[in-house]
């Protein structure tokens, strides 16, 4: 039940702010995923999207903002995630689910009285992030999946890709 709380508040979180289903990511790992812009509701989905931007640097060497979803527009009615092996192997949607996995597997292992008091964790890189989530909830598990979708969504589009979204990496 901890860990089944952890994924349906996340999945919630998801669902509400960006119109897509982890769960179905991770139980399907379906090749593509549709949000729609539909309504009231589909509409402050589609702003979240707009509102996501990241920093690079332009060849004159001035910092610029780019969005990280450059095609969804204002009147955009929808958009589809691809990816050629399955979303769960895209890293927006890799790096919650471990994170998810992480948080989970710790609140159900300290529910049982199986984690020692007073011992020791760290972790590294995206680790990092599910440490401050589990231990000591500087994370809601619900921040925790927004930031790491957009940890993993920037990592996305640092990297050049083919038509197929594929890259050298990974």
């Amino acid at each position: 039940p901890i860990a089944k709380k952890v994924w349906d508040d996340a999945e919630r979180q998801m669902r509400s702010t960006y119109g897509i289903s982890i769960l179905k990511i991770v139980r399907e790992n379906p090749k593509d995923m549709t949000v729609h812009f539909g309504g009231k509701k589909g509409a402050q989905i589609r702003e979240n999207y707009r509102n996501l931007v990241y920093e690079t640097q332009g060849e004159d060497g001035q910092m610029k903002v780019l969005q990280l979803f450059p095609t969804v527009k204002a009147e955009s009615t929808s958009y589809t995630f691809r990816q050629h092996d399955g979303l769960l192997n895209a890293t927006q949607f890799t790096q919650p689910a471990l994170s998810l996995m992480q948080v989970a597997q710790f609140r159900d292992l300290e529910s049982k009285g199986l984690v020692q008091q007073k011992t020791l964790f760290a972790g590294h890189s995206l680790g990092e992030y599910s440490a401050l989530s589990a231990l000591v909830e500087v994370l809601p598990v619900e921040s925790l999946a927004e930031v790491v979708f957009y940890r993993g969504m920037t990592m996305q589009v640092a990297v050049p890709r083919d038509r197929a979204n594929r890259s050298d990496f990974g």
